[in-house]
This record gives structure tokens, sequence and C-alpha cells, in this order.
């Protein structure tokens, strides 16, 4: 049960960088609030991947470690799946 959490934040990652860059708000400090959700949306789905993979809390080194990289690697292909949304763009940055 509790690795549904880290799958339901990758569907809500999924779906805001899924929307085409024309349905994007503009905010007055939009790449403070952009950067800001990418670093709160990976955040939380670190947290959500260590938490799912620890049977107790803190997580150990291991699991702390194997819930980065997955996190990492879902950064990175979904930086690569924007690459086929119309008006938006991979960046390494974003990862």
């Amino acid at each position: 049960m509790k690795g549904l959490l880290p799958l339901a934040q990758m569907a809500l990652i999924y779906f805001f960088s899924s929307q085409p860059a024309s349905n994007l708000p503009v905010f007055t400090w939009d790449l403070l609030v952009k950067k800001g959700g990418h670093m709160a949306g990976y955040g939380m789905l670190g947290l959500a991947w260590a938490w799912a993979l620890s049977a107790d809390w803190p997580p150990d080194g291991r699991r702390r470690r194997l819930a980065l990289l997955l996190t990492v690697l879902y950064a990175a292909s979904d930086e690569w799946r924007q690459s086929f949304v119309p008006g938006r763009h991979p960046s390494l940055l974003d990862v």
C-alpha cells in the first residue's frame, strides 16, 4: 500500500509536465515559481520513495540512495518525455 504514494506522485508530475506550454500560466516570478515547483514535486517524490521502501523511519542509507536514484531516473525520463510536448523543452537543470 505504501508503494502507491510514489506512483501517485509520479502520476501528478506526469500530468503537469504533459501540459503544452500554451496551457501553462505565466507568473510574475515565473522562473522562481516553476523551478520551485520542480524542487517541491521531486522532493516529495524522493520522500515518498524513501517512505515506501523502508520498514522503519528514517530509512537507512541504502534505501535513501535507492530513493534518490529512482527519483533522478524518473526526473530524467520526464524531461526526455517533455521534448515531445508542444512548446516544452527538456532541461538537465530541471533534473
